[in-house]
Parts: structure tokens; C-alpha cells; sequence
């Protein structure tokens, strides 16, 4: 962690994180002879100024005219108020739109009535002219009339008033009052935490109604073992079987009760129990309130209450190999168009979009079940959609353990409630054999991330991930463009997902790259396939439309001279390659120092292997190509035991290269593809089905194939597409198909997008029970990069009383408990910032030290900021936050005679859509409100001129603070 304070003024807005360049400089003026700091505003965004004019022309005018002072000894006009000579709103939004400061206080030509203070009065109304800008900036966005192309200049130049408006409210603009970005409260909780280990386990529910009815599951052969090691290393196993409970009926309190018996007997303390689950309460809108009218049954779950001193490890003699199922269910919501008549003019359309059915699915089958399904149900150990509603998952993996790694892209929060940062965000879950979820870690993106494939090492102790981030990752980056899309790949821990390196390739202007495989090498070695246009950096000549490309990587933990250890990681080659057209790569497998790669190059299946080099690019070793797809796909490759290669996808070639064992029967079907290590073909096999079938992913496990994609099926009444979900173990060497289910979807629609297959994940015993195989790890990780959206080097600012704000930058390695220490440190003690267990969590506390203290929480610059995705708010501090008069300004401080203001603006806004338009719209009228109510308050008397744009009444002020939050939710997913 870093913390960094400037000493003045110009020093801080030349340091400052929140702006990447905001030099001022000193004017005086000549009405007051005060000195201030006037902001030199950046390059003017390019806009046509007279469109903007014309969105503004309805019900806001006003031009800009000569100043005049007011009396010393009245109130200074408002510049709301009709003889106001201060440019109006469209005058500003013309004049920030051709590069004019936001928010300057020297345009402030008024002068305080006797006794007030002139630097507030002026940096009152530099503020409301500011906000007023951004207000009519926000208000030609969201018009119905706006192009996308107008409201992403809208955007550009109301990001440079966001950048402008902290800045200004972190300077020292005013002497008796303090602003504040976000509300004005006596204290912050992180809403964003790391969850506490605890040394229980529970299982999915088990029993529903009651715990002492017998449960269906628990009937016939339940038997397993459980492994306690101590902490001096001595074990003891434990064996239950449920025959041994005689006649006594199976439900779960008896079981529990068993249970406790052979562990009391084997003298552990590790115990069961089981947990009553309240049934959720179904409501209903009834005369305008939400009346509850009926409640689900309560449920069970069984429950392992372990303790720090015992690790247990479960096994079971009826272990089996585990298939996991993952891809998209049911279909979007039916858009109906409405044309409705019109006797005076043009009819009028609508458009309405009913409710989608569209669900991310993991499910998990049985592998030893009958070959050829005898029912829906046969084999089939659970069905349950993925955690945290996810808008696609892209791919998944298996560990030694049995434990399951699912790769997805979601669009809000996660399921343990992590906010992420952009638009989009890719979240890595694990789950254990049982479908029990693990933990979620999000990459952590500035705006937007895609991830499109998984690996685990060989031993099980890393996982990597490979997508694409539109923007720079790390937002201090200048090589990477806003809007340019490039490749990431990272490694995680497996056991707790802390983030052990992540590497980004910045590409020229024009180029893109999209990996599509990842797997590892050995000594750290990570290696990426995928597509790009145009030519990488560092790679040879582009082939193609649409090429291909083999990255390489290494990634290596350095212990430093004081003992502590970091990772250190580096790109070691990019190598581009393809034939004519369009080059898909479907996947990379290593075997010793051969690297294949295969996929779909100009329509053919295509097989390459590479010898990997010392250090540098690997050679290309061997090329074959194994004839046209007509239309199918590649899914992805493997490397056999004994040294073979094995390629799997779908086809219309009935004469891919070969010997044929099961021959081709027609239209689009599965094929299994086996080369030699020097990639000369061996045999290949097609999988017949009822109908055309595309393959979409493969795997191997124990020698076999398995292979998933979608059969095509007749669409169900009111959709206009239909798909069935399959999956093949198919023998390599014979072709024979040994286990295959078909899996349906809601609304006809079942689309796997990746198959994943576990030696040891299965157990009729264990699953009965919801108990996962292996070890039961209880440790959770105390990383605040890992328990939220924050990525190292983003960063916040805490501010006392109208001192310098200081920086705050977190690192790798911080605990919520580490981040509390240094906001303590930076701020002299002034601040208190502790660490409290909420709901599970460890989250972050902050308050002033006393009540002559007030702490300002300042957000990082954007793509850079921490204070969001650790739950914490742009805000004032103060034991005072409460006092507030009927206008809505705060009353004086007792302690420190200083008015507090808090603008309670969102943490983010974003005008460059119509509905993020209207969100800051809303959110800045309740703010302006605020800075009128505070003018009026110091105006004694106030004057009584009548005004063009009086303060929001009462009513107003509620409507819009119910509006502001309907669009909190708006705001967040719009970035």
C-alpha cells in the first residue's frame, strides 16, 4: 500500500489520482482582488455546438452577459434569479463543450453581504454553475432526438466535468463549509467484505417440511468413510453405513444421530448436525402494499461442525466418474409490436418484451449410470442453475480433488454480492463435487471483460482463465485505447483464488485478439491460442481474414530478502500464424516439449505441433491437414497416455483423413480424430445421432472422449428454434459410444457450451448426502483483491477537515485489517478506520477520531477507482451529518462552526445512453437543490426578487430522491 500527499494546493492537483492532468494556475479577481486556482481545461471535445443549442432550446434559455457586483450590505443575486446577469445553462454547456472550466470560482463577480464569508459565496456559485452544466449536458443526452455518436460527445466532455467536479471539491473552494461528493454521514461501512472462516459445512437442503420424515435419498447401500487427521499428524478413519441403523427410520435427525455415534466412538470431535433453512416468504402487491401470502416449507440441510484442530477428508467405496453438463437453458423474452391507429396523424407502434426464460445450468451426471438413459432422470445427480445468474458460461474444468472450476461472464452482482466495476466483468467460481459454491473471484475489469476459456494445472494447485477486457485492465496504462479490445490471461490459486499473476498484451490501433484455449506447460508455463486481425506485436506476418496465434508465458513466485513472496510473470512469445480466410484455433494441449495446437483454418481441420524452445518461440515441428469441415466445428484437442493425439468436433465430411472404424451416416454428426505424436493420422470415427448435432466442447478422462455440443430439434409452439443438449464417452480406438445422455431445456432449448469430467466426482452414497469427495477445506482468503472487484493499484482518498486529501493505494497482499492500519496512518489518527464482522464478513469501518474531525472519502480517477467495488461512497464524515435544517442544508457544527453539505451523488454517471442520461439528470437537480437551499440559508435576509429557477420544494426534493434511487441500479450496470 501507498500513500502520497501534496503539500499545497497546486501540489495536490498536480499529484492527485483523480485527474490525469489538471494544471492550474492563479487569477485574481479584480471585483475582490482574491487570489484562486483556475482549472486549464483539456483540448475541446469536438461537437456540433448548434445541435446541442437546439436539444437545449425547450424551456432553458439565457445568454451570457457583463457581471456587476452586488451591495456589500445585501444578499448577492443568486445566479438562478431572474436579473441575474451570470450565463445561464445553455451559455455553460456552450462554453465547457468548447473547453471552459466546470468549476471556477474566480467567475464568481458578486461580493458577500457584510459579516459573510466572500470565499463561500463564491465557491457556492462556481459549484452550482458547474453542477448546472453538467445538468444541461445530461439533459441533451437522455432527449429522445440524440444519436449515439451525439451522446458519446456529451459523454466525453461530462467525464471532463466528473474528473473537474472532485478535484474542486477536494481543493480548499470554500472556508466555513464542507462539501462532499456523496452524503454527508456520521460514519461508512464497507457493504463489500472477506468472508470469515468458520469450521462448519453445509450441505445443499436435504429433507423438506419436517427433519424427522424419511428421506428417499438415504434409502439402500449409503456407506462411506471420513479421514480425521489431527494437527500432530495422527488420523483416524471412520465408517458409516446406514445399514447399520436396522429398522430405525432414515430421516435426517436420525441419521444425524448415527452419525455422532461412530464419531464419539472413534473418539473425534468433528460432529454432524442438521440446520433448518426458513421457507422464503411469497408476496404479493395488494392495494398498494406488499402483503405476504403464502410461505415456502422450511427445509434441511445436514451440516459437518468441524474445528480447527481436526482436518476430515471424505471417501467413498462407490466413487465414479462425474460429468458436468454446463450451457444455456430456455429462451428470451417474446418481443410483441403493438401498431395502433390514429385518426389525426401517423399510428403509433410499441414495442413490449416479456419475461426471458434464459438460465445458465450446471449439471452433473453420473458416469457409471446405464449407457443409453432409461428414463429423464437416469443418471443424473443434480440440475442446478449457476450461481449469481450469469449472462453466459463459457467453459469448465475439474480438479484432482473432484473439485469443479466454472468460467462465466456476468452483468451484475456476483452471488456472494461482490459489485463489479465496468459493464461486464468475468467471474471465476469453484464448486466442490456436491455443487456446493466454493468461492467467486471477478477480474476485476474497469469497463468491460469476456472469458472464453479454463485450465487447471496438472497438480491441481492453479487455475487459469483467458479472455478479453475492452479498455485497459490496469487503467494507468497508456498504451491500451478506452475502447480497444486485447487478450488477459490470469492464474489464480486453486485453493484459496488469490490471484497470483495476470498479463495483458497491448496491441497497435486496428488490431484485436480473442483467445479461445488455454492449458499449462510445465515450470510455470502457461500457453493461449486464439484469433486476431491484423498483426500482433512481436509475432510474424497475420494469415488471413482472421488469424490464429500461439502465445506463451511464465509466471514464478520470488521470495525477497525479508522472507515475504510475490509473483513475478512475462510474456515469452507471440507466434501468428493461419491459412487463407478465417482461422479459428479450438485448443492446446502440451505433452513433454511438444506444444499442438487445432482448429478450424479456411474450413479445414487443421493439426499443428510445435517444439517449445529454452527461451523464445517455439518451432513449428509438423503440420496436418485432415480435410474440410463442411460446416462444422472444431471442439478441441487432447494428448493420449501413451503419446497420440486426439481431435474431436463435427462434421458433413464423411472422408476426413483416417482409417475409418465407425463409418459416417449422413448430415452433420461427431467425429473422433487419433494422429501419432508426429501428427500422421491414425483413425476417425463419427458418433451417429437422431439428428445433425454441433459440437461445441470435449474433453478426455481415463482414455476416453467426451464430447458435448446441441442436436438440432422442431421448436416448440411460439419460438422459432429449438435445440436438445448432448453428451458422448466415446471409446478413441474402437469409436464405440459408451455413455451418452440427451439433455432438454426449457421452452425446447438446451445449448452446452463445455463438457468437464471427474474421476472421483461421483458417489451414490456421498451425493445422497450432499457430501462433496476429498478434503473439506474451511480456509477463506483474507485478500481484499480477492474478496471484491478492487485490482492492485486502484485507489481512494481520505481528506480531514480542509487539509490535503492523501492517497491510498491498494497492493497485493492487503487485508481489510492491513487497509484499516494504513488509512489510520495516512490520516494522522484522525480517522478511525477499524474492521467489524457483518453477515459472515470482515468488512471496513471509517469515522472521524472525534467530533471536531470531519474525514472526506474521495473516489479514485475512473477505471482506477477503489471506493465502489469495496462498497464504500464518495462522502462526508461527521458527527454532525444529522443536523439538518427544513431546506436541506446542514445546520453549523457545535465544534467547528462549519456548514455540511453532501451532494449524495451517485458513485458513478454515465450520459452516453438515454436512460444514464436521465439517471444523472435526476441526480443532479436533487443536487443543485441542495446548493440552492445552502445559498439561501447563508443570504440573510434572503433576497425576495421573484426567480426563474426557485430551490426544489419539499415534494419535489422527495420525488427526485425516490428517483435517484429507482436509477442507483441503473447507474451501477451502465458504468
Amino acid at each position: 500500500m501507498s500513500i502520497s500527499a501534496g503539500s499545497s494546493t497546486a501540489s495536490l492537483l498536480s499529484q492527485t489520482s483523480l485527474i490525469a492532468s489538471s494544471p492550474y494556475t492563479q487569477e485574481k479577481n479584480p471585483y475582490t482582488g482574491k487570489v484562486t486556482y483556475v482549472y486549464n481545461a483539456p483540448a475541446p471535445v469536438s461537437i456540433d455546438s448548434s445541435t446541442l443549442i437546439s436539444l437545449l432550446s425547450e424551456g432553458i434559455t439565457g445568454t451570457s452577459s457583463s457581471s456587476s457586483s452586488a451591495s456589500s450590505s445585501t444578499a448577492p443575486v443568486a445566479p438562478w434569479e431572474s436579473e441575474s446577469t451570470a450565463p445561464q445553462q445553455s451559455a455553460l454547456v456552450q462554453a465547457v463543450t468548447n473547453g471552459a472550466a466546470f468549476f471556477n470560482p474566480s467567475s464568481a463577480q458578486l461580493a458577500a453581504p457584510a459579516g459573510a464569508n466572500q470565499q463561500d459565496y463564491e465557491g457556492l456559485f462556481a459549484l452550482y454553475q458547474g453542477l448546472n452544466a453538467m445538468e444541461g449536458l445530461a439533459t441533451a443526452a437522455a432527449s429522445t432526438t440524440a444519436s449515439s455518436s451525439q451522446q458519446a460527445a456529451y459523454q466525453a466532455t461530462f467525464a471532463q466535468g466528473m474528473t473537474q467536479l472532485q478535484a474542486y471539491l477536494s481543493s480548499d473552494a470554500f472556508k466555513n463549509i464542507d462539501v462532499s461528493y456523496g452524503a454527508a454521514t456520521a460514519s461508512q461501512q464497507s457493504t463489500e467484505g472477506a468472508t470469515v472462516e468458520t469450521d462448519n459445512y453445509t450441505t445443499q437442503p436435504l429433507a423438506i417440511g419436517s427433519n424427522n420424515t424419511p428421506v428417499t435419498a438415504f434409502g439402500g447401500q449409503v456407506a462411506f468413510n471420513i479421514q480425521v487427521t489431527s494437527l500432530n499428524g495422527t488420523t483416524k478413519n471412520v465408517a458409516f453405513n446406514l445399514n447399520d441403523m436396522g429398522t430405525t427410520p432414515r430421516t435426517l435427525s436420525n441419521v444425524v444421530s448415527y452419525l455422532n455415534s461412530q464419531l464419539s466412538s472413534a473418539g473425534v470431535s468433528t460432529r454432524f448436525a442438521d440446520v433448518m433453512n426458513p421457507g422464503a416468504a411469497q408476496t404479493a402487491q395488494i392495494n398498494g402494499q406488499t402483503q405476504t401470502i403464502s410461505t415456502e416449507p422450511n427445509t434441511y440441510s445436514l451440516e459437518i461442525v468441524g474445528t480447527p484442530t481436526e482436518q476430515i477428508t471424505l471417501s467413498a467405496a462407490d466413487s465414479t466418474p462425474a460429468v458436468y453438463l454446463t450451457g444455456t437453458q430456455g429462451a428470451p423474452g417474446q418481443t410483441t409490436t403493438t401498431i395502433a391507429p390514429s385518426t389525426t396523424g401517423a399510428p403509433t407502434i410499441s414495442t413490449t418484451t416479456g419475461p426471458s426464460d434464459v438460465t445458465q445450468i450446471l449439471a452433473k451426471y453420473n458416469g457409471a449410470s446405464d449407457a443409453v438413459a432409461t428414463s429423464p432422470s437416469d443418471g443424473v445427480v443434480s440440475n442446478t442453475t449457476v450461481a449469481g445468474s450469469p449472462t453466459d458460461v463459457q467453459a469448465t474444468a475439474t480438479g484432482p480433488d473432484g473439485s469443479v472450476y466454472v468460467l462465466a461472464d456476468i452483468d451484475g452482482k456476483t452471488a456472494d454480492g461482490q459489485t463489479i466495476n465496468g459493464t461486464s466483468d468475468v467471474a471465476l467460481m469453484k464448486y466442490d463435487s456436491a455443487g456446493n459454491l466454493l468461492y467467486t473471484r471477478t477480474l476485476g475489469a474497469a469497463n468491460a471483460a469476456s472469458g472464453y476459456a479454463i485450465a487447471v494445472s496438472p497438480d491441481g494447485s492453479q487455475v487459469a482463465i483467458t479472455g478479453t477486457t475492452t479498455g485497459p485492465l490496469d487503467a494507468t496504462d497508456p498504451s491500451q485505447a478506452a475502447t480497444a479490445t486485447t487478450g488477459f490471461v490470469s492464474v489464480y490459486s486453486t485453493d484459496t483464488g488469490d490471484e497470483e499473476w495476470t498479463q495483458t498484451q497491448s496491441q497497435p490501433e486496428g488490431t484485436t485478439q480473442t483467445p479461445t484455449a488455454v492449458t499449462f506447460g510445465s515450470n510455470g508455463q502457461v500457453f493461449v491460442a486464439g484469433t486476431a486481425t491484423g498483426q500482433l506485436l512481436g509475432s510474424g506476418s497475420p494469415s488471413g481474414t482472421q488469424s490464429s496465434y500461439i502465445q506463451g508465458y511464465s509466471g514464478q513466485e520470488v521470495t525477497a530478502a525479508d522472507g515475504t513472496t510475490s509473483w513475478v510473470s512475462s510474456s515469452t512469445f507471440t507466434n501468428q500464424f493461419g491459412s487463407g480466410g478465417t482461422n479459428t484455433p479450438a485448443g492446446v494441449a502440451v505433452s513433454g516439449n511438444t506444444l499442438y495446437e487445432a482448429g478450424a483454418e479456411n474450413g479445414n481441420v487443421v493439426v499443428r505441433a510445435y517444439t517449445l524452445q529454452s527461451s523464445g518461440a517455439p518451432v513449428l515441428a509438423a503440420t496436418t491437414n485432415l480435410g474440410a469441415l463442411q460446416g462444422g466445428s472444431v471442439a478441441g484437442i487432447s494428448v493420449a497416455a501413451d503419446g497420440s493425439v486426439i481431435v474431436a468436433g463435427s462434421t458433413e465430411n464423411g472422408a476426413l483423413a483416417g482409417t475409418v472404424g465407425q463409418a459416417y451416416t449422413g448430415g452433420e454428426e461427431g467425429f473422433v480424430a487419433t494422429l501419432s505424436s508426429s501428427l500422421t493420422p491414425n483413425t476417425v470415427d463419427y458418433v451417429p445421432t437422431s439428428s445433425n448435432f454441433s459440437a461445441t466442447s470435449m474433453t478426455t478422462s481415463n482414455g476416453e472422449v467426451y464430447l458435448a455440443g446441441t442436436l438440432a430439434q422442431a421448436a416448440q409452439a411460439g419460438q422459432t428454434t429449438g435445440s436438445a443438449g448432448y453428451v458422448a464417452e466415446v471409446d478413441p480406438t474402437s469409436g464405440q459410444v459408451l455413455w451418452s445422455r440427451t439433455q432438454q431445456g426449457v421452452d425446447g432449448i438446451d445449448a452446452p457450451t463445455s463438457v468437464a469430467v471427474s474421476t472421483v466426482g461421483a458417489s451414490s452414497s456421498l451425493d445422497a448426502l450432499g457430501l462433496p469427495t476429498g478434503a473439506i477445506d474451511y480456509s477463506q482468503s483474507t485478500n481484499v483483491i480477492a474478496a471484491t472487484s478492487v485490482r492492485a493499484g486502484d485507489q481512494f482518498q481520505v481528506q480531514v477537515g480542509s487539509g490535503l486529501p492523501t492517497t491510498i493505494t491498494v497492493q497485493e497482499g492487503d487485508t481489510f485489517a492491513s487497509l484499516a492500519q494504513e488509512i489510520n496512518f495516512a490520516t494522522g489518527f484522525q480517522a478511525d478506520a477499524t474492521t467489524a464482522t457483518v453477515n459472515g464478513k470482515t468488512v471496513l469501518k471509517i469515522a472521524p477520531t472525534n467530533s471536531n474531525n470531519s474525514v472526506k472519502l474521495i473516489a479514485g480517477a475512473t477505471g482506477q477507482d477503489a471506493l465502489a467495488p469495496l462498497g464504500l461512497r464518495p462522502g462526508l464524515l461527521t458527527d454532525d451529518a444529522d443536523n439538518t435544517t427544513a431546506s436541506g442544508a446542514a445546520e453549523k457544527s457545535s465544534t467547528t462552526g462549519r456548514s455540511v453539505l453532501g451532494l449524495v451523488l451517485p458513485d458513478a454517471m454515465n450520459i452516453s445512453t438515454t436512460a444514464g442520461a436521465s439517471a444523472a439528470a435526476t441526480a443532479l437537480q436533487l443536487s443543485i437543490a441542495k446548493v440552492e437551499n445552502l445559498f439561501q440559508d447563508l443570504s440573510q435576509p434572503a433576497s425576495t426578487t421573484p426567480s426563474t429557477q426557485k430551490p426544489l420544494s419539499a415534494t419535489l426534493q422527495t420525488y427526485y430522491s425516490n428517483q435517484l434511487a429507482n436509477y442507483q441500479l441503473a447507474l451501477q450496470r451502465l458504468g
